[in-house]
């Protein structure tokens, strides 16, 4: 099968971000602080799918290095009103992630004029890896 495309569009890099965490040291922090750790790094809904998740380890170490990727792509990092709150992981019906802006990342993006917001995320031997392109 040949794939031709009829139609090119320029994608402009805007930022770029990645993130690679080790599973077991976001157990030990959450162990450390079980109730403030999640609250901190997790915004309502996704506190609600922690207490459903299967491996809470590896449900927190995922949504950690998503948006410690979105906030680099953002240019920021967690200042400039950018809140790990304003980053959220979800996944759409065929499992593919993608996330949600809100509050100060999502005025970081209006003001970058950025359209496109694609991550990618995978975990393996104990390890999450998380990359997210602004474009």
């Amino acid at each position: 099968m040949i794939l031709v495309l009829r139609e090119h569009r320029a994608l402009i890099m805007i930022g770029v971000g990645v993130d690679l965490v080790e599973i077991a040291r976001i157990r030990k922090a959450h162990e450390a602080n079980p109730k403030r750790f999640p609250e901190k790094v997790l915004n309502a809904a996704e506190l609600v799918g922690f207490g459903e998740a299967r491996d809470s380890s590896v449900y927190l170490a995922k949504r950690f290095a998503v948006k410690e990727a979105v906030a680099k792509a953002l240019g920021t990092g967690f200042s400039q009103g950018v809140s790990w709150q304003d980053i959220a992981l979800d996944h759409n019906e065929l499992g593919k992630p993608y996330v949600d802006l809100t509050g100060g990342a999502a005025k970081r993006f209006a003001v970058l004029k950025a359209d496109k917001l694609l991550i990618s995320l995978s975990d393996e031997a104990g390890l999450v890896i998380a990359y997210a392109h602004i474009s």
